[in-house]
């Protein structure tokens, strides 16, 4: 596609050319060559003609649209094809409209000032103009005009090229590499060029910490750690003495800056003729991704030993130990120079550490001190979890304070604590190092996850410590009450038995686990069994005590014995109900009970006889001996024999 010089080119010498035909054909004309010249005419006359012929042609077969303009009316009088095809509008059509209505220029006003500027300078060039087709479409051109005579007359001829496809070209190919910036501006992706000496030449999104200008001119080893500037050279000089391309990723730094992680691609980059001029490279920052992989492989590292903490605290016999255990394994797996345990009695001022782990080389804690002493260094304490990289820079301490920290060895620290409310702390894990340390998110989330577990799990084995001996001793008072007491269970088995309930159970056999419906069966006749069965059922469900005196003839012994008995609903260990029988059996009492009853009745009824004797005496005596009555009946009362007749045993003497 040509140029706009190059249209300029082209016009000027096509009007320099009509310019000569016309001055040849305006002399013909006017007679003034002679008969001498007349050959050398014909000949001039013939040349222009062909020159017409030609310049017809190349007018007709222009790949750029050319409009010839009347200077005075403005008004097109030609355009040619490739004209009449870009506009759409028939030649007839467009011959006689001005170079404004087919948008070239925004106005009429427009229009009159580029002839004005055009009659001034002869020539004019427009850039970018509007085209409007006959269709409404609208082209982007560019224009060269140009003012010169034909014929005796001035004419404007406008050289109009189409550049609407170049200008969307233009613009995709800026977006496009807008988009590209764009894109690497936000991205990890940094892309340079370095020559055969691996001095960088041009850099587009540089990282590091350096500008554009601080790599231009200088090599890794002027912008690198030594280390790793060496790896980079080997990588590209490996590059430039084979021409193949690498991919490999790398560890860069600056002096006095993190590690950078990087996967960097190095081609060799070659001139026309093909022989390598230096290396282009693509490097991806990579580091957040390695940080954030080097994190997941921490955290599952670290949720690996939460669960063998856990599964190991599980087999410690005692809360003691758990504790113990638990400081071992946090002091081992974060390589910690002193791990403890606090414990703070606000109430009592007194801060304890019961447990503690450390280094040989340090002294122990001391097992309790007063926490008024200690303001400052409490009010860690109060936060659910302090950390510090650096005690000798961390604000708030007392100088006895710090003097003290050092004193213990105590140079950074992680204190992860459990509170009863927000100032309130209880029980704390201390992950200790003797020099200042970075802790990361991930040892201060283990120290957190330990503190807790260990909690629970020391409280969980109290706990069942205190409910084993609260068992024992209910099985205890269970089992060597004097009184009668068994259990029956939410599934309706008899599961204990004091020892003083056994001689009621003798001829049942098993007893402990049995079903409670057949134990009942085997000792009790029916319906007095079907009863008790029923009974016992209904406070099981509902929760309703009952209590009751019987005497009932058992079925096993053919005896008939007499209990006086109570049963309630319990919350048995297993977390279940039951139901707990005391009775108390009173059969020998009702059998004493009976036999005073009988001998009652045979005092009452010998009492009975002898009153009737007495009273017989009497009677005798008043009819025989009135005048001594009281002499004689009380003789015959001393004749008698009470206590034989009475049958009570006289005492020995």
């Amino acid at each position: 596609m040509q140029q706009p010089e190059d249209i300029l080119k082209e016009n000027e010498r096509l009007l320099n050319r009509e310019q000569q035909m016309e001055d040849v054909g305006r002399a013909f004309r006017n007679g003034d060559v002679d008969a001498t010249t007349d050959q050398h005419a014909a000949s001039a006359a013939n040349r222009l003609h062909v020159s017409e012929i030609r310049y017809r042609r190349l007018f007709e077969a222009a790949h750029d649209g050319i409009l010839i303009v009347d200077p005075g009316t403005r008004k097109i009088i030609d355009a040619n094809p490739f004209m009449v095809n870009l506009l759409g509008y028939s030649l007839a059509e467009m011959v006689g409209m001005e170079i404004y209505e087919i948008g070239l220029f925004s106005d009429a006003r427009a229009n009159q000032d580029m002839f004005q500027i055009l009659k001034a300078t002869g020539q004019i060039r427009y850039e970018n103009l509007p085209l409007q087709t006959e269709n409404g479409a609208l082209r982007e051109v560019e224009v060269v005009a140009n003012r010169y005579d034909e014929n005796g007359h001035s004419v404007i001829q406008f050289n109009v090229r189409d550049i609407t496809e170049r200008r969307q070209a233009q613009k995709a190919l800026a977006d496009s590499d807008k988009r590209f910036r764009l894109a690497l501006d936000n991205s990890p992706i940094t892309v340079f060029e370095q020559d055969t000496d691996l001095r960088y030449t041009w850099i587009y999104n540089p990282k590091l910490g350096y500008e554009v200008s601080s790599f231009i001119g200088r090599t890794d080893t002027e912008l690198m750690e030594a280390a790793h500037a060496r790896q980079l050279t080997t990588i590209k000089r490996g590059v430039l003495k084979t021409g193949q391309s690498v991919s490999r990723d790398v560890t860069v730094a600056a002096p006095g800056t993190p590690n950078s992680h990087f996967n960097l691609t190095v081609e060799p980059r070659r001139g026309p003729d093909g022989q390598i001029e230096g290396i282009i490279c693509t490097a991806v920052d990579l580091t957040e991704r390695k940080h954030a992989e080097a994190a997941l492989r921490e955290r599952e590292a670290l949720q690996a030993f939460v669960i063998r903490l856990s599964d190991t605290l599980r087999a410690e016999p005692s809360a003691e130990a758990m504790t113990e255990r638990a400081l071992r394994m946090l002091f081992d797996e974060m390589r910690l120079d002193r791990c403890y345990v606090g414990v703070y009695r606000l109430a009592e001022d007194i801060g304890e550490f019961p447990h503690q782990i450390h280094d040989d080389r340090l002294p122990p804690l001391p097992a309790r001190v007063r926490l008024s002493d200690f303001p400052e260094a409490l009010q860690v304490a109060f936060k659910r979890t302090h950390v510090t990289d650096d005690i000798a820079k961390m604000a708030g301490l007392s100088d006895s304070e710090r003097a003290s920290f050092t004193g213990l060895g105590i140079g950074a620290m992680i204190n992860a604590t459990l509170r009863r409310g927000e100032n309130n702390p209880l029980w704390a894990i201390v992950a200790v190092s003797a020099s200042p340390r970075v802790w990361t998110p991930n040892e201060v989330s283990l120290v957190e996850e330990v503190a807790e577990r260990t909690w629970a799990a020391v409280n969980r084995a109290r706990a069942k410590d205190r409910l084993q001996i609260a068992h024992d001793t209910f099985r205890n008072l269970v089992d060597l009450s004097p009184f009668g007491t068994y259990i029956v269970d939410a599934d309706f088995r008899l599961i204990q038995i004091s020892d003083g309930g056994k001689k009621a159970f003798a001829d049942v056999r098993p007893l402990i686990g049995r079903d409670f419906t057949e134990v009942v069966g085997a000792i009790w006749p029916e319906p007095f069994a079907s009863e008790v069965i029923a009974r016992f059922r209904h406070t099981l469900a509902t929760g309703e005590p009952y209590k009751a005196i019987t005497n009932e003839r058992r079925a096993d012994i053919e005896a008939t014995e007499a209990y006086d008995w109570k049963i309630e609903r319990v919350i048995l260990p297993d977390g279940r109900p039951g139901v707990v029988c005391h009775f108390y059996d009173y059969s020998e009492k009702q059998q004493q009970e009976d036999r005073i009853k009988l001998l009652m009745g045979e005092v009452n009824h010998r009492s009975k006889n002898m009153l009737g004797l007495i009273q017989s005496i009497a009677r005798q005596t008043v009819k025989t001996q009135p005048e001594q009555f009281l002499e004689v009946f009380g003789q015959r009362l001393q004749a008698l024999d009470l206590p034989d007749q009475l049958g009570v045993r006289r005492p020995r003497r």
